[in-house]
């Protein structure tokens, strides 16, 4: 083993460690404090509905009206999601929970959006 080879074993040890403090000092990081989120129904670019979403809630549900037929949202525990639709191909249906800011369900034969807007973290910021 040349000096080459042990410097380079090394260093990759010691990127193995620091990866390994990076990521457990993250998953001991405390959450932000709960924020309130509402998810915003629209119809047609239409708001139509609009429901707080906060920890702690039992499941309800909520019919929504499409072009044609109704779609049937669930919310529970802060979070929503679209539990059946008329359309063929049930890809908002696929999708699941959803429960952060800025997270959506859209059914287009519906023409259905399902947004979440409120105060939560920052992804990226472009200049």
């Amino acid at each position: 083993m040349t000096r080459g080879d042990k410097l380079l074993l090394i260093l990759v040890v010691l990127a193995a460690i620091c990866s390994g403090i990076a990521i457990l000092a993250h998953r001991h990081t405390p959450a932000p404090a709960a924020s309130v989120c509402h998810a915003v129904v629209s119809v047609n670019s239409q708001p139509v509905a609009r429901f707080v979403l906060s920890s702690g809630r039992a499941l309800e549900e909520h019919t929504i009206r499409g072009p044609n037929g109704n779609a049937v949202l669930q919310t529970e525990n802060g979070r929503i999601r679209m539990a059946s639709s008329p359309c063929r191909d049930k890809l908002c249906v696929k999708h699941g929970w959803i429960s952060k800011p800025g997270e959506s369900i859209i059914c287009l034969p519906e023409r259905i959006v399902v947004r979440i807007e409120g105060q939560g973290e920052v992804d990226a910021v472009t200049r």
